[in-house]
């Protein structure tokens, strides 16, 4: 797994009140629910859960403290408000679902347990309190507009969009590290999946013309009914670019939808939203060193519907971004999908 192994485990060097929970703490707060109602928390992130003023993230992959690395990173180089990380750690416990399996009837004192255990990798973040993930409020906001007959979709909408657009825009003033490297931070390739989709290709990390080179590689490799005429033409136009500022390196969350964003509403004496607050990028998964090109170009998609004003109002602020690049770009990718026989990649 490709992070700075020598960060971990991690606790923030302040003082907690209440104490940082340890994994025995979770595992116990987690394992006293029933297991058919423990759902997370999907008011602000999924596969999370409260605890207090702490939310809490577990899984059994060491994915999680790529994420963690990356909130180091932001919180050490850059002004984005994302949530603070207090610790990231992992334990070794037995497998819940073996646990609770062998109970009651079906319970065997001479099974050895040492064959169902499992490594959890923890991450205990900042809980935003007042937050509702970006698909949350949407719907809120939608809802309230229908009640009271006013225009909120498009003023908040708006808002919203305005928000996160100044988060990406800092986001993207960070200066890159080197201005050759387009992979992960610290100088490491790309995850598994974003950018380069779900194949057995090179991960890198690339340069430019490398990266746009393992684009259309994926692309031309995807399925035989694609357009390759289509993607011959874009390819040529973003070798094109490769030493101007259209090509330089920017930090890129590379997976901007309502579910990776949260939102705090100032709201009236009924509970009704009049306005935002603020906008906060919540998932960090897969932070990395892209073309300005590239965000915009997944954000380019639009609907009409409050999503369009969002992202409108977004790639105004988000800085730079050649919106025409980031057009083509975004037709790219929904021709690459349904060449794939997925879905459209949309972020709104």
């Amino acid at each position: 797994m490709d992070y700075d192994t020598t960060l971990f485990p991690y606790y923030a060097n302040c003082d907690f009140e209440p104490f940082i929970p340890t994994a025995e703490q979770i595992d116990a707060y987690l394992d006293s629910k029933d297991p058919l109602l423990n759902r997370p928390d999907f008011g602000i992130r999924e596969r999370s859960w409260r605890m207090g003023p702490y939310l809490i993230t577990v899984e059994p992959y060491e994915r999680i403290f790529q994420e963690a690395e990356n909130l180091l990173y932001l919180e050490r180089n850059s002004t984005v408000r994302t949530p603070k990380l207090y610790a990231a750690f992992k334990k070794e416990r037995v497998d819940p679902m073996y646990s609770r399996a062998n109970t009651g009837d079906t319970y065997d004192p001479f099974e050895d347990e040492s064959s169902h255990r499992v490594m959890n990798y923890y991450m205990v973040m900042e809980y935003l309190d007042g937050f509702k993930c970006g698909y949350l409020t949407l719907d809120e906001i939608s809802a309230a507009e229908e009640r009271s007959g006013s225009q909120l979709r498009e003023r908040l909408g708006t808002k919203i969009g305005e928000l996160l657009g100044e988060q990406l825009r800092k986001l993207r003033s960070v200066p890159p590290e080197n201005p050759n490297h387009y992979g992960r931070i610290n100088g490491r390739r790309y995850m598994e999946a974003p950018p380069l989709f779900y194949t057995d290709l090179s991960r890198g990390p690339f340069k430019y013309e490398q990266l746009v080179k393992r684009l259309f590689d994926h692309a031309h490799n995807s399925n035989e009914h694609s357009e390759p005429g289509f993607f011959t033409i874009l390819e040529d136009k973003l070798l094109e670019i490769a030493s101007s500022q259209e090509a330089a390196p920017v930090l890129t969350t590379m997976s901007c939808t309502p579910a990776d964003f949260a939102v705090r509403l100032t709201r009236d004496k009924n509970n009704e939203p009049i306005d935002v607050e603020e906008v906060v990028l919540i998932k960090w998964n897969h932070l990395a060193w892209m073309p300005p090109w590239y965000e915009p170009g997944g954000m380019y998609h639009k609907t009409q519907d409050l999503s369009d004003l969002v992202a409108s109002s977004a790639m105004e602020r988000m800085g730079k971004a050649n919106m025409f690049t980031a057009a083509w770009f975004a037709e790219f990718r929904r021709k690459s999908n349904e060449a794939c026989g997925l879905s459209t990649l949309r972020y709104w």
